[in-house]
This record gives C-alpha cells, structure tokens and sequence, in this order.
C-alpha cells in the first residue's frame, strides 16, 4: 500500500469519556479509556476493516475519526483537501505561537534522545514511549506546518512571514469560493452577471501574485537554511494534511460532506417525519449544493441517487417505516453519497439485516466504491463480512489495535493471541475431506491476558512482521527477538 495516496494520517487517536464521580468529595476524575493512542494510514480508494468483539471501540474509532466524537489527544489529518486552499484558523495559532514552541523544542528533543537511550527495562521502555506521544502531540502541528524554517535566526521574522502568507492564502480561498459560486450560478442561468465573475478572476489573479511572492521569500529562506545540520531534521515535519482534531466546529462543518457515515441501525438513523427525498437532500441543501428543493435540477439529483442505490423513483414521497430493514440501510447509503464523500465510515452496515440481503448490501458498496472512488473503513464484528469486503483488516481489543495486515495475510497468519482466539471462534462446516486450521494459542492468551489485567493496557510494541503486517505483542517479540524491541 505504500505507492498509495494516504487520505487520512491518524496518530496517538485518544478518545476517553469521563465517568461520573461517585462521591461528592472525590478528587481524582476517571476516564473510560474507549480508544487509545491508536495510530493508523488510510489509503486512497482502500477498504479498512475494523473487526473485534463487541465494546472493544471499533464504533468509538470510526466516529471519533471523523469527529462526531471530537477526540481526547493525538490528530487526524486529512489530505482530501489541501491545507493552502483551506486555510483553517489553527494555523494562525501555530504561526503565532512559533518562537515559544521553537526554543522548548530542542530541550524536549534531548530528554527524549536521552529516554530512549537508557532504555534497559520494561519500565523505562514505558516512560520512552509516553514521552514520545507526548512530545510528537505537543509539536506535531507546528513543525508539519513551518518544516525548516524554525532554524532560521530570526524566529519573529519567520512568524511575521507566514502570518502574512496566512492572510494571503485566506483571502485567495475565500476568492476562489466566490469564483466557483459564480460560476455555478452562470451554468444554470446563462443570463447571470458574467461582468461580476471577471472582477473576481481578475482579483484572483492578482491575489496569486501575492502569494507567489510571499512563497519566493519563503523558499529563499529555504535554500540559505539547507547548509544547517537541523534543517533535515525540521524538514521531515512539513505537511499538508488538514488536522481534524484541531478544527473549530464551524471550520468541521465545512468538510463533513467529505467524510460521512452509514449508521448501524437502519431506523432509528433516519428521521421518521420525513420523506425518503428530504432525507437524502437534506445535506445537499445545508452545503448549498443547491439553493432550493423546489429547483429542478435538486428533484432530479436526489432521484438519481435513489436509483443508484436501488432504490425505486416512486418511492420518492414514502416515509421510513414504509420500507424493509434493507430498503432503509440503501437510504442511508443514498444519504451519505449524496454529497460526493471521500471517506465513508459503515458503523455495522450490515449487522441488522438477514443475511441474504447482507449480500446485497455488500455488493452495492463494492460497486458504489469503484464508481464513485470512494475510501471505507468497514465496522464489523463478522468476520466472514470483513474478508470478503476488505483489503486490510485492523484487529481492536480493548480500544487498541493490536494487529494490522491485508485481509489474506490476516486470515493465513495471525499473529496476535486475540486475534488466533477471534479466528478459532468462527464456526465452520466441516466434512471428512475438509481441514481447518486451531492454533495452539493457550499459553500465548492467558500471558497476553495476564498482562492486560496487570497493567490495563495491551502490549505497546507496534512491529512490522513483514510486509504489511503490523502487530503489537510484546509477548511474540520478546520471543522472536530475544528481549524487548
């Protein structure tokens, strides 16, 4: 997968849910630890399987992901959309803030260097790491954004710089909106003010000049610092993904119709007042895909999509409880379509339905995703279902990920013990030709097991067993390495 374009970067996810106190004079507040420091690439155009058993935080990771559930630490960037066009108020913060981070960065950098030098048991391993998360939560958005430039000598110039780069890049977005509004508008009106879309090209034009000079200072900069020992090492930082985790909730509406949902509960998900051709258009209207319902070209857009998803045009006036379990699942599928996603999360898409209608389902995803480009990330706990629809499956215990592989890799060779266990668990048919495949996993589980209870954690080491094939068990590598890794 690595020739793949990565669409969305998430590192050290943290989703904890605060628990009630159970005394008025209780000090110390306690988290349900729901997701944890999960770190994971998801490529363009990929079906991601996420399979565990029930409450391991599959559900938590795909809403948390595309912040229904806005997340407790670590980022997400997303790189549908890139950062120069978008321009979200963090980056402001960031270009602020950047003489104060720059002089910490460096003491914190030799505390880290220092921890993970004297790493000669377990428990100093574990200081390493959470130090590690820390310190790449802490700075991980300044330097992505600023790369090199926080080794030149004159930090408040280089602030001063980006800033006005900052306002540049804002005003030729929001221009190139305006522009694309504009245009629009002439497709489906011809006689529209043509005159106003030339004062805005031309206004776009001279914006790009401003730009492009701020970018000229910039790289010459740039080109002075490449002389300097740290620069390689601040340069590995730049980026372009937009982070999620740090968007102001106005800012996350503007790309909700990037990343959407297809709910688990097939009824409860849609509204019950209102018409099958409401529901799918509601979000069109709300982005201003279109100005009106009562305009033609939204009436024939919605029933478009009604049919792509199988779903009959007469239909089109009928309310939720007048369909099947199925029928209802393809609405919401039409639902969140609708709006051209990039990304879509299937919470259980499949779970409520009969198994014949699974398929269905199953199918129309497969086609829908090669029409439209679309990326998944499939919820499940079947794992029949996962196989089949995926091309590489995450495993979840206890809110973290415990092993990752392309799907026929996962199945031929798991490595973890939780995983073995979730694979011995499937119930098969078997004849007097048929072999199947137990793996003698009870001493690994009950170590695995014991670990977990002692510590409340799963194992921390995240290695790559081969190509693709990432598993964190301190149990195996400790065996396969000799000590730990």
């Amino acid at each position: 997968m690595s020739n793949q374009k990565v669409l969305l970067s998430i590192k050290n996810l943290q989703k904890y849910f605060p628990i009630k106190k159970s005394h008025p004079f209780q000090v110390r507040k306690e988290y349900v630890k729901a997701n944890k420091n999960v770190t994971i690439d998801i490529y363009e155009g990929e079906t991601l399987g996420i399979v565990g058993e029930s409450g391991c935080g599959k559900s938590t990771l795909g809403r948390t992901i595309i912040q229904l559930q806005r997340q407790t630490g670590g980022s997400s960037l997303y790189y549908g959309v890139h950062i120069d066009d978008w321009m979200p108020r963090y980056v402001k913060r960031v270009y602020q803030s950047l003489s104060k981070v720059s002089k910490s960065y460096d003491q914190d950098q030799a505390l880290l260097k220092e921890l993970k030098a004297n790493r000669i048991d377990e428990a100093s391993y574990e200081t390493y790491r959470l130090k590690k998360i820390d310190f790449e939560n802490k700075y991980y958005n300044t330097f992505r954004l600023i790369g090199g430039l926080a080794t030149y000598d004159n930090l408040d110039e280089i602030s001063r710089i980006l800033l006005n780069r900052y306002h540049h890049l804002k005003k030729h977005s929001r221009l190139k909106q305006i522009l694309d509004f504009e245009v629009e508008k002439l497709a489906i009106n011809p006689k529209a003010n043509s005159v106003k879309k030339q004062r805005i090209e031309l206004a776009l034009q001279t914006s790009q000049k401003d730009v492009d000079a701020i970018e000229a200072q910039i790289e010459g900069i740039r080109q002075r610092l490449k002389q300097q020992p740290k620069f390689e090492l601040y340069e590995q930082f730049r980026d372009t993904g937009i982070d999620l985790s740090a968007l102001t909730k106005r800012e996350l509406r503007g790309l909700k119709k990037d990343l959407q949902i297809i709910f688990q509960d097939p009824y409860s998900s849609l509204d019950p007042r209102q018409k099958v051709s409401d529901i799918i258009g509601e979000g069109l209207l709300i982005h201003k895909f279109f100005k009106s319902k009562h305009n033609k070209g939204y009436q024939n857009y919605v029933l478009d999509m009604m049919e792509k998803c199988g779903l009959d045009k007469q239909y089109k006036n009928r309310y939720p409880h007048q369909f099947s379990g199925g029928q209802r699942q393809r609405i919401g599928i039409a639902r969140a379509l609708a709006l051209k996603p990039k990304f879509i999360v299937c919470d259980e898409a499949v779970s409520a339905l009969d198994v014949s209608i699974q398929s269905q389902i199953i199918n129309l995803l497969q086609s829908l995703k090669q029409s439209d480009q679309l990326t998944y990330m499939f919820i499940t706990h079947d794992l029949g279902v996962v196989r089949y629809i995926s091309d590489r499956i995450g495993v979840m215990y206890f809110g973290n990920l415990v092993e990752l592989a392309p799907a026929e890799e996962l199945f031929n060779n798991p490595m973890h013990p939780y995983t073995r266990q979730l694979l011995n668990a499937i119930p098969a048919y078997e004849d007097e030709n048929s072999q199947s495949v137990v793996w003698d996993i009870q001493y690994e589980t009950d170590a695995f097991l014991f670990n977990y209870e002692k510590t409340k954690e799963a194992d921390p080491d995240w290695v790559e067993v081969s190509q693709g094939h990432f598993v964190a068990c301190k149990l195996k590598t400790m065996k396969e390495t000799g000590g730990l890794v």
